[in-house]
């Protein structure tokens, strides 16, 4: 153990190392406020530990180059520990497992790991199976090529159901080791506890369980062969290595609170939200699966985590009810807080798909004994019971009223008032949602392109579900127009677009335009797709399937279109309108109307 005065000690511990052979370095710094020197490091970028904190210190993990970071602090602080490959600390531990085995002698590296879930899926082949995202989804390797995979658990596994789903992911941060021994367990106490516990039985019955053992396997490898206190993936830039992936979710990534701009800090951000194959891939799959509950397991210091850092959050107290109840049933006593940084995934999930979704901190140190790491895996285990026995406050599948498929339709809580684009909304494949509230009485909207908006009041309870299966009325008929919303205002103000007229064939329908900046061009942006799919994706202004112009504004700013609708167009055929207008005196030299839908009969 060095001890200095400065970052001195540091720098020579690092300038006595060849570069490629530079490693993390935990560290402590002395301070006479250390929890005001915590919050302002934290929101610095720099990797605070939570839970090393004393009355007169705190630590802090410093990647390679970083301390060069610190160094204008002028703080005075003691190198504790430099990176090495775990592989030998292991040894040193007498703690190396050899090759795949029902109960390893220690922590798995990665191939361990991915062996013994291809083994519990071949051994449980009508309740487990290995999803290899690349395969399945198409999602983009590593960085260093590698795929991520996760295990799927349900009662009939090999058939999509229509029921709740559930995620359980650690190893975001690869250093967090103990974080799949927790997740492995749950796998095995799920399929080796299936038909003989009631409690498991009912879970895998009646959920499709989802667990990924490690999400960074770049990183994880790195640990294990390299540095055993690396915590970022291992993309490389021109002056540093790695990205934070619980920093590079799109919610709140633009944040004041939200993870450091510096490539070599630990907590980066990345050059861009959701600029990283692990992200993309966690996206791909959540949006497919619209997970209902979620648990991101990270270490150290058995706490649970809720709701944003410091975007506003109108549930965030009812949230932190929700962790306390984790807490107590993850064994830690009702220990909890809000997370340290925004663009976090479970944040993503909780505001983008509308999950139940918190982070487990776990443990007391990220790599504790192996023994202590199987001991931990059994204290949380009742906390995944917990959160896989809760109820659903408010529940139910959407339909088109006519043909009874299931429909992908936006879910919103008039009561519920959010300030940060959060969006909830029904799967495509069973049309099923989940709204996580807390106990009262409520008014729910349910919207899709091409459908007539439903709306009706519903109570949520404190347990139970309440279930509210929605049928949507196409739109269609003759003379019928559905005005999407999506105008960007320009110099004259917001331009609208109306449509009127019969939509049968040969029949003269017409286009107004209002409010565009006088005396200027504008183009007519047509798409097509079925009445089931929004304009283009919900995009403003798309690249589109067909252009149509220019036509001149008149001099008040409006303009009339009228044009006989064609002939041979199928019935249940939507065209998608809308209007792009030359606005060199507005913000960005374009403004747009509202989008249009016109539906034949």
């Amino acid at each position: 153990m060095t001890k200095t005065s400065s970052l001195l000690g540091i720098l020579l511990l690092v300038l006595s190392t060849p570069v490629v052979a530079q490693t993390s370095v935990r560290v402590e710094v002395a301070a006479d406020h250390p929890h005001e020197l915590s919050a302002t490091l934290t929101a610095a970028g720099f990797d605070v530990l939570h839970g090393a904190e004393t009355a007169h210190s705190l630590q802090l993990i410093l990647a390679p180059g970083e301390e060069l970071l610190l160094e204008p602090y002028e703080l005075p602080v003691t190198v504790l520990e430099r990176g090495r490959p775990y592989n030998e600390i292991a040894a040193e531990l007498g703690e190396v497992p050899s090759g795949y085995e029902a109960v390893p002698a220690g922590y798995m590296d990665l191939a361990m790991i991915e062996a013994s879930m291809t083994a519990l899926a071949a051994a449980n082949p009508t309740l487990a199976r290995v999803v290899d995202m690349t395969v399945e989804y198409g999602a983009p390797t590593t960085f260093e090529g590698r795929t991520l995979k996760a295990m799927v658990i349900s009662d009939n596994v090999n058939t999509s159901e229509d029921e709740p789903t559930m995620l359980i992911v650690s190893c975001h941060h690869c250093r967090e080791i103990v974080t799949p021994v927790i997740a492995m367990k749950a796998i095995t106490n799920l399929l080796t506890l299936y038909g003989t516990d009631p409690q498991v039985t009912a879970a895998v019955d009646n959920h499709e369980i989802w667990i990924a053992p490690v999400w960074n396997p770049d990183g994880y490898n790195e640990v294990f062969t390299g540095d055993n206190l690396w915590r970022k993936n291992r993309r490389v830039f021109p002056t540093a290595i790695g990205v934070d992936l619980n920093r590079n979710y799109p919610f709140g990534w633009t944040a004041a609170c939200s993870g450091s701009s510096s490539a070599g800090s630990n907590t980066y951000k990345g050059p861009s939200a959701a600029s990283e194959p692990e992200t993309q891939a966690m996206i791909t799959l959540a949006n497919d699966r619209r997970f209902a509950k979620v648990i991101d397991y990270h270490s150290s210091g058995r706490e649970v985590l809720w709701g944003y850092s410091c975007s506003a959050n109108p549930l965030s107290t009812w949230q932190r009810n929700e962790a306390v109840a984790l807490s107590n049933a993850s064994g830690y006593g009702g220990s909890e807080r809000p997370p340290s940084a925004e663009g976090e995934h479970y944040e993503w999930e909780s505001a983008s798909v509308g999950s139940h979704s918190f982070l487990i901190e776990t443990a007391t140190s990220f790599q504790p004994s192996f023994a202590s790491a199987r001991a931990e895996a059994n204290l949380v285990w009742p906390g995944i019971l917990w959160m896989l026995g809760r109820s659903v406050p408010i529940t139910g599948n959407v339909t088109d009223a006519t043909t009874g498929l299931p429909l992908e339709a936006a879910i919103d809580i008039v009561e519920v008032t959010y300030e940060n684009g959060e969006a909830n909304a029904s799967g495509a494949e069973f049309g099923r949602y989940h709204v996580f509230v807390p106990a009262g009485n409520y008014t729910i909207n349910v919207s899709a392109p091409g459908y007539g908006d439903f709306s009706a009041a519903v109570t949520a309870t404190a347990a139970g579900s309440t279930v509210l299966d929605v049928a949507l009325t196409p739109l269609g008929g003759t003379g019928t127009w559905l005005d999407l919303g999506n105008a960007l205002a320009g110099a004259s103000g917001l331009p609208g677009l109306v449509g009127a007229g019969d939509l049968t064939p040969s029949t003269i329908t017409t286009l107004t335009l209002s409010n565009a900046l006088p005396a200027t061009s504008a183009w007519l942006v047509t798409g097509f797709a079925d009445v089931s799919v929004s304009f283009k994706g919900g995009i403003l202004v798309p690249s589109p399937d067909v252009l149509i112009g220019p036509f001149a504004v008149d001099g008040t700013g409006n303009l009339v279109i009228a044009a006989p609708w064609p002939a041979g167009v199928p019935a249940a055929f939507s065209t998608y309108l809308q209007e792009w207008i030359v606005d060199a005196a507005g913000p960005v030299g374009f403004s747009a109307s509202n989008a249009l839908s016109a539906t034949t009969p």
